[in-house]
């Protein structure tokens, strides 16, 4: 069905619809227009223009929607025009026409594609900034390894002066970085939100457009309607920046098909980035290079078209417009796929350092010979032309410069002396150039701490927004974590930390335990900065009371932060909450970010500990409402929080955690394992893996059971392996214990296993070993693991959220996960991997059918799938970008006001309780008895009731 035509009496001619219509291409926005949708219903629902329960139905059917998208059951119809038209087609078959016809109330398509193609070029941006900072990775990387490997510079083609080939490198790295910040810039000033325009003079039923954009992750509104409907800017800036970027690119491939060629000799490109000749067998081709020097005109041609369109078009909405989204998907496609084959191509080449020294000459030292000159004094000009009287005379003699006797050299100048000697070596020569931006050794290791430091901590912001009273970020933002170790909570809040971070906040954690033996990377190399106050507390008594004991530290914790640390805008508090109203006591706001209620963490097993547990509990409701903002990691978490906390007014925000994809593109996965016995054991065999914390609650015995039920069935089971790897600390009793308990059932089972513990040689590991327990693996091990195996089985049942599902989907790995909990919400069943009941039946039978029933074919769709997922929903990138929205609402007041309240009325029952103990403290001093006792009790009933009217 059309959703347009009332007015006509005749029949669009067939081919007029074909012409008209953009399905075949626009379909690609589909999530986009999805998400828009789903926002709009719900900004239609607080205008009062369609019921909650309408709402509700509507963001629901969409959903249903969205998921046939992504797993490629979405069935097209010959009536669909375009993207929406399909969209609410589909819509209405799900839900009903008639409600599904609500959805467009005061919409139309002018603002609706509008939307759709700045929240999609918003994304791909994102995507588009990892590849590009993956490639300068990889370009710092190897600069920094082969810093003293010099070769020929070269200028109009001909060889100039000798340079350092990280100099060289890092040249390109520098291009790259420019393009990385104007594409920030680009998306940052285009995060404007159209939707609400109407079809050009606005919108008439008074939808909330603030409320459209935070929720979209715009910055703000665009407040012309006519220009909002219209503008394409943005996409004209996009391909004007992908062009230059290709420029780039282009001029590197150059470089580097010269450099590979039997001429030149410096370099040679890997089997896996070059093709061979039909006719030739001896021919190595550099296809790749090849491509991308040939795919820049490709965009120079999208950019340009796209102008041409553009030049004279009317004001407000034309079909021209149309006409904007092939050029820039093409652009894109491009240059993503660009990107990716140049880090694949840099990180996997070799060098040939004794080519690059072969084709060094001592003529490029002439230029030296006159800097000699400089230095006894003679004017640059004179010895500019005496170096070239040098090279002529050697000329003539057919020999090097270096070769002319001193007699030789003084008769071109007396200033000449025996030292003229130390003038021919090439090392000396680049030594010489030791100012920043040369070529240098200390210089060019310079420029790899100032492209590392730009990378850790001083990209630019990209979501960018205003302060209230008009002051721009960045802030000054303290994490708060009350134990910093390696599990999936502080994976998360490291990552949120080096996120802001990287948009230029200031960032500091605080912590009550920071064990460098047992942490991330990141927060023990310095690039983040960690404080710790309260290590010295105990932990537990006997082993008993541990929430007591955490809520002490993180109080001291608190404590010192706000009376010996400077101020801070903003407090990010994770896991444990009480420590808000000291925090309540300073200036800044307060973000809780809640993983799972704490009081759901722990098990009651007797009378007492459900007696100490009551006030716990409240003390956690209490002080978690005291927060500005709270954010919640799933939807899962977010019903669990609301049916735990029904003293909370205020919905919690949901934020999924988000992947540095960098982290995981372009890493050589060959050789991460410093045993050879490990390497040796993680070949030749079809790999299972389970990562997780060695806890009982994460199911791990499953994982092996499972195992071992389709050893018993599978013919090939000699080849079969599972690796549990996963954080241990050997502090912890429960990790202790159950491991053991784990090695205990798989020789019940009789598996054959192998344990290899850090810093511990593990001597050899028996190829007929099918369990290898691996606790606490490194970041390179974790990357191997999942880019090698066949599945990775997750065990845990309801699980908060779980980061282990996305590091895989991005290695491109089958993901078998319990159907229940946060990886409902990330494994997309039957496309990205398979959801199944907690039971060795399911996981065994989805194991067996990884096994039998995927080919290849198959397997590599999947997980393509599941990257592409991880890459649209689950970047860092896109998870800061919405926790920056969430804190620049936070800062600007817009959040709901029930924390300031909740702790005024706390601050003024403790106040009065303060004042009651004050006025019986003086009616003992001066009665005494039973007085004393009816004073006291009045004054706790009074305090109790003030405590219940007020908090």
């Amino acid at each position: 069905m059309s959703l347009w035509g009332g007015r006509f009496t005749g029949k669009t001619d067939p081919l007029m619809e074909a012409f008209n219509a953009s399905f075949s291409f626009d379909q690609r926005l589909c999530k986009a227009d999805i998400r828009g949708s789903q926002t709009y219903a719900k900004a239609l629902s607080r205008t009062g223009l369609i019921s909650s329960e309408e709402c509700d139905k509507l963001v629901s059917g969409l959903e249903q929607v969205l998921q046939e998208w992504a797993s490629n059951t979405f069935k097209s119809q010959p009536s669909d025009e375009d993207i929406h038209t399909a969209n609410e087609r589909r819509l209405g078959e799900i839900i009903g026409t008639k409600l599904a016809g609500k959805l467009h109330t005061g919409r139309s398509r002018n603002d609706q594609v509008a939307t759709d193609m700045r929240i999609w070029v918003r994304d791909e941006s994102a995507n588009i900034l990892e590849y590009l900072r993956a490639l300068i990775s990889v370009a710092v990387h190897r600069a920094q390894q082969e810093i003293d490997v010099i070769m020929p510079g070269y200028t109009h083609l001909q060889r100039a002066q000798p340079i350092r080939w990280s100099h060289w490198l890092l040249s390109y790295a520098w291009s790259w970085k420019a393009d990385y910040d104007r594409l920030v810039s680009i998306v940052e000033r285009n995060n404007q939100l159209p939707l609400g325009s109407g079809a050009l003079a606005g919108h008439v039923f008074g939808i909330d457009r603030d409320f459209l954009a935070k929720e979209l992750g715009f910055t703000t509104v665009i407040t012309n309607s006519l220009y909002g409907v219209s503008d394409r800017d943005f996409i004209a800036e996009w391909l004007f920046w992908s062009s230059l970027t290709m420029i780039h690119l282009s001029r590197w491939a150059e470089d580097l098909i010269l450099y590979s060629t039997s001429e030149f000799g410096f370099v040679h490109l890997a089997d896996a980035y070059s093709t061979g000749s039909s006719l030739m067998p001896h021919k190595k081709n550099p296809d790749s290079l090849e491509l991308i020097r040939g795919k820049s005109g490709r965009v120079y041609g999208d950019m340009a078209g796209f102008l041409v369109t553009l030049k004279g078009l009317p004001s407000t909405y034309n079909k021209d417009l149309q006409e904007d989204k092939e050029p820039l998907f093409d652009a894109i496609d491009t240059i993503s796929g660009c990107l990716q084959i140049s880090a694949g191509v840099l990180s996997t080449m070799s060098i040939h350092p004794d080519k690059m020294k072969a084709n060094l000459s001592m003529d490029m030292l002439a230029t030296d010979v006159a800097e000699y000159l400089v230095r006894k004094g003679v004017p640059f000009r004179e010895t500019h032309h005496i170096a070239g009287q040098a090279v002529r005379l050697a000329e003539e003699r057919k020999c090097g410069i270096n070769q002319l006797s001193v007699p030789d050299y003084k008769s071109l100048h007396p200033a000449f002396d025996e030292d003229v000697a130390g003038v021919f070596d090439y090392e000396q020569s680049v030594e010489n150039r030791n100012v920043a931006g040369g070529t240098s050794r200390r210089a060019v290791l310079a420029q790899i701490e100032q492209l590392k430091e730009w990378s850790n901590v001083n990209r630019p912001n990209v979501t960018c927004g205003q302060r209230s009273g008009g002051h721009k970020m960045p802030y000054n933002i303290a994490f708060v974590h009350p134990d910093l170790g390696i599990g999936g909570a502080e994976r998360l809040v490291v990552d949120a930390a080096l996120g802001l971070q990287s948009k230029g906040h200031q960032v500091t954690f605080y912590t009550s335990h920071h064990d460098l033996n047992h942490c991330f990377e990141e927060t023990r190399n310095g690039t983040l900065k960690v404080r710790v106050y309260g290590d010295f507390l105990p932990r537990s008594i006997i082993k008993m009371g541990h929430i007591l004991f955490a809520m002490m530290r993180s109080t001291y914790l608190a404590i010192m932060m706000i009376t010996t640390q400077p101020a801070y805008d903003l407090m990010i508090v994770d896991q444990l909450s009480v420590s808000i109203p000291i925090f309540r006591l300073s200036n800044a706001k307060i973000l809780f970010y809640c993983h799972f209620p704490d009081k759901l963490l722990t098990a009651r097993e007797s009378i007492l500990k459900k007696l100490y547990r009551i006030p716990v509990d409240y003390a956690e409701e209490l002080t978690t409402k005291m927060a500005d903002e709270i954010v919640v990691n799933s939807a899962f978490t977010s019903t669990i929080f609301e049916s735990s906390f029904r003293r909370i007014r205020k919905r919690p925000q949901v934020l999924h955690p988000g992947l540095q994809i960098s982290a995981y593109i372009g890493q050589n996965t060959n050789d991460p394992l410093s045993d050879d016995s490990i390497r040796a054991m993680l070949s030749n065999k079809t790999t299972f893996v389970s990562i997780n914390r060695f806890e009982r609650k994460k199911n791990l015995a499953l994982a092996i059971e499972s195992f071992a039920t389709i050893v018993k069935g599978y013919d090939k089971s000699d080849k079969l392996r599972l690796v549990m790897a996963g954080g241990y600390d050997p502090r912890v009793t429960e990790n202790v214990e159950y491991l053991a308990e784990l090695a205990a059932l798989c020789a019940a089972l009789s598996l054959t296993h192998h344990t290899i513990f850090p810093m511990q040689p593990s001597k050899a590991i028996p190829q007929s070993t099918q369990i290898l327990f691996l606790p606490s693996f490194t970041n390179a091990q974790r990357t191997y693991l999942l880019s090698t195996s066949i599945a990775l089985l997750y065990t845990p049942k309801n699980e908060h959220f779980g980061i282990v599902p996305l590091e895989a989907m991005i290695s491109s790995c089958i993901v078998i996960a319990s159907n229940s909990g946060g990886p409902k919400e990330t494994v997309v069943n039957n496309v990205t991997g398979y959801l199944v009941d907690d039971t060795i039946d399911g996981f065994g039978g989805a194991m067996l059918k990884v096994l039998n029933d995927l080919r290849e074919e198959k397997r590599k769709d999947m997980g393509r799938l599941g990257r592409e997922r991880v890459h649209e929903f689950f970047s860092l990138d896109r998870f800061t970008m919405q926790l920056e929205i969430v804190i620049q609402s936070i800062m600007e007041g817009k959040c709901e006001r029930e924390g300031v309240e909740t702790f005024r009325r706390f601050r003024y029952v403790l106040s009065s309780i303060l004042v009651g103990l004050l006025g019986a403290g003086y009616v003992v001093m001066i009665h005494g008895g039973a007085t004393v006792m009816l004073m006291g009790a009045l004054g706790c009933i009074v305090g109790l009731l003030m405590w219940i009217n007020n908090v």
